[in-house]
């Protein structure tokens, strides 16, 4: 068996607030080797809490770890067996949850409140991809944009009316889509590589036209996502140290190409904080270069452990997790 937990820790001291028990199962598939069956973040409205563990369920959870809805959407079949990462993201009352797998891919919008169905739309042109949806406002209307194989797609968020879609992606669409002005931009890089920008008032199928503002097929990311401030564009190839920095105006190259130190293999999505740019390796190292058109490396540090998991700066204090630590970097206070 294994037992799948969710854990509040206090922010300020790393204490457990609360760990509560959401299943307790022997999963039905296997898993890669870099992977765990806890791989998906949990989301919240300030209220609750929203957790996906994909096959063992969805679970709502009060913010002092009370169980307030759980639910089954069924087993995932994931390419290969290797895994699933389902994030649930949130669009006002609906929870929405992309379920790509090999066979019977759909996406489900539900009720935040009691975790009832509100919207279901077959997405079986899609296999297995492991990327948040990302959920955009345009001209009054809410959009959930959700990457694929087969196509970009963006939905209605309370209806799961499809509004536009865009083919060009490659296989296993991992990284998530992410805003740039009045354009979406979405990128893959598995076995090939794509990143476009693509206009959110899209409308029908753009596949190949000219309607897409820019194309570049090199150096994209397999596993993270891309990061972007002001117009600079950021995105590691493959899961390698090497980094692009885009204009995410026209997709021209700023620095093409450029060999980060310090870190090897990536899977975490890079963070822009502070006027930094943070990049988390496997190998436990963490680089820091500035967040401006020199790409200057600031620092390079060394944890334990794989930092596979993406950071997340909160005030003056950043948080890494590794495979089995949590660990809060924090600014000194004077005299310290």
């Amino acid at each position: 068996y294994y037992r799948f937990w969710v854990t509040s820790l206090d922010r300020k001291t790393g204490e457990v607030r609360w760990q509560k028990l959401a299943a307790e199962q022997v999963p039905h598939a296997g898993k890669h080797q870099t992977h765990t069956y806890a791989a998906g973040s949990p989301t919240t409205d300030g209220k609750h809490l929203y957790a996906s563990f994909g096959s063992q369920g969805i679970f709502c959870f009060s913010l002092a770890g009370e169980l307030v809805w759980k639910i089954d959407l069924g087993d995932m079949t994931t390419r290969y067996g290797w895994g699933e990462a389902v994030s649930p993201v949130l669009a006002g009352d609906v929870l929405i949850v992309n379920w790509d797998q090999e066979q019977g891919s759909f996406i489900v919008g539900l009720d935040k409140r009691t975790g009832k169905t509100i919207w279901k739309v077959d997405r079986a042109a899609e296999v297995t991809s492991w990327n948040t949806p990302l959920v955009v406002e345009n001209a009054g209307q809410q959009l959930a944009i959700v990457n694929g194989t087969d196509r970009v797609r963006a939905y209605e968020v309370n209806t799961g009316k499809e509004v536009w879609a865009c083919g060009g992606q490659t296989v296993n669409a991992i990284p998530s889509p992410i805003r740039f002005e009045d354009t979406v931009i979405c990128m893959s890089g598995y076995r090939a590589s794509m990143a476009m920008a693509i206009p959110i008032n899209s409308s029908g199928d753009i596949t190949d036209t000219s309607q897409i503002r820019w194309k570049v097929e090199q150096g994209t990311p397999y596993v993270p996502s891309p990061a972007l401030s002001d117009h600079r564009l950021y995105f590691t190839g493959l899961n390698a140290d090497i980094l692009t920095c885009l204009d995410a105006r026209t997709g021209k190259a700023i620095a093409d190409r450029k060999r980060l130190s310090g870190v090897t293999a990536l899977y975490s999505s890079p963070l822009i904080a502070g006027g930094h740019v943070y990049f988390c390796g496997r190998e436990g190292t963490t680089l820091v270069i500035k967040d401006d058109e020199s790409l200057e490396t600031v620092s390079v540090n060394k944890l334990e452990g794989a930092l596979d998991a993406s950071p997340v700066a909160v005030g003056s204090d950043l948080f890494l997790r590794s495979w089995d630590t949590v660990y809060c970097i924090s600014e000194s206070a004077a005299g310290d």
